[in-house]
C-alpha cells in the first residue's frame, strides 16, 4: 500500500527536518491554537479532497492532477504537492504536541 509519505515525497529524514523548521518558527507564547490556524488554511473544499486522494487514493489523486488543464504542468503540480507537504507537516507537529501534554 502507498503511503501519503510517499505520494507527497516525504523521507523520515525530510519529515523530522521539516517538524524541526516548524517548531522554530512556533512562537514561544503561542498555544496549540496558533497552529490550530495555521493548518485551518488549508483546510479548503478543493485542499481537502487532494489532501484526502493523497492519502487515501494515491492513483486517484495522480489521475486528477493529470487529467484536469488547470492541474497540469508541473509548476501546479509541484505547488500543490508542496502545500500539501506543509498541511501534513503541520499535522504531525500538532499531534506531536498533543501527545507531549
Amino acid at each position: 500500500m502507498i503511503k501519503i509519505e510517499d505520494v507527497l515525497d516525504l523521507s523520515n529524514e525530510e519529515i523530522e527536518h521539516r517538524i524541526s523548521e516548524e517548531r522554530r518558527k512556533f512562537p514561544k507564547h503561542a498555544g496549540i491554537n496558533y497552529l490550530e490556524q495555521r493548518i485551518a488554511r488549508f483546510r479548503t473544499p478543493e485542499g481537502n479532497v487532494f489532501y484526502y486522494l493523497a492519502r487515501h487514493n494515491p492513483s486517484l489523486f495522480n489521475e486528477v492532477l493529470n487529467q484536469y488543464s488547470s492541474y497540469s504542468g508541473n509548476t501546479s503540480r509541484m505547488s500543490i504537492i508542496e502545500v500539501l507537504r506543509e498541511r501534513y507537516i503541520l499535522e504531525k507537529l500538532q499531534g506531536k504536541i498533543k501527545h507531549q501534554r
